[in-house]
């Protein structure tokens, strides 16, 4: 999970107690201000630099049973 997000920590937590690693990719270079209650749920954190966010998009085209679509420009 991409996420700095307290909110979420309900749903980890009860994936967690299935025994499912949870790991949060914090993209804040600081992990001190990764919100305490996502560090003390998941499995592991680790952070996301925008150049893995970058290296790691899908092709602006792709095509499925439906057909090929495109991203949009502003993506």
């Amino acid at each position: 999970m991409l996420s700095n997000d307290s909110d979420l920590v309900e749903p980890i937590r009860i994936v967690a107690e299935e025994r499912v690693p949870v790991g949060v990719y914090n993209p804040q270079r600081n992990t001190k201000l990764m919100a305490h209650d996502l560090r003390k749920v998941c499995s592991f954190y680790r952070h996301v630099t925008r150049g893995d966010l970058i290296n790691n998009q899908f092709p602006d085209t792709l095509c499925d049973a439906a057909g090929t679509f495109t991203k949009p420009a502003g993506w």
